[in-house]
């Protein structure tokens, strides 16, 4: 009897538990890499600087179209970032860069690329983040 009832407990727990497609964000195979150069500018962006691939700069990525980002990781010592483990779907990352021409209120800006993960499989790999920093 004992055996009976815990069997039929099992079978309503898996008929309660919704089943739902899930959406973007952890529980997947697929990543998201790419890269931060710095360009340095000088007499208001008119005329290049120094340049390397960045270290330790923040990385930032949303899952679909929530409002505040989901997950940062910092750049490495070679300027490259990884995002694993992502469901298909779509992205938005992004990272700041100095304002270079003052046109700005804030003297950061917002430099974002969006991305799609059509297979769960996928490794998607971004353009470089060319930016300024100080």
């Amino acid at each position: 009897m004992k055996l009976r009832s815990f069997f039929g407990i099992i079978i309503l727990l898996a008929l309660s538990t919704p089943s739902c497609r899930k959406g973007e964000g952890k529980g997947g195979k697929a990543s998201i890499s790419g890269k931060v150069y710095v360009q340095h500018y000088t007499n208001l962006g008119a005329t290049p600087g120094i340049s390397y691939y960045a270290r330790d700069k923040d990385v930032f990525i949303v899952y679909g179209n929530n409002t505040f980002y989901d997950d940062k990781v910092a750049t490495h010592h070679d300027g490259s970032y990884r995002f694993d483990y992502l469901m298909p779907g779509n992205y938005t990352v992004y990272t700041y860069s100095k304002d270079v021409v003052g046109s700005a209120d804030n003297p950061k800006i917002l430099v974002l690329k969006e991305v799609t993960i059509s297979d769960k499989n996928q490794t998607v790999e971004l353009d470089d983040f060319e930016i300024d920093d100080d």
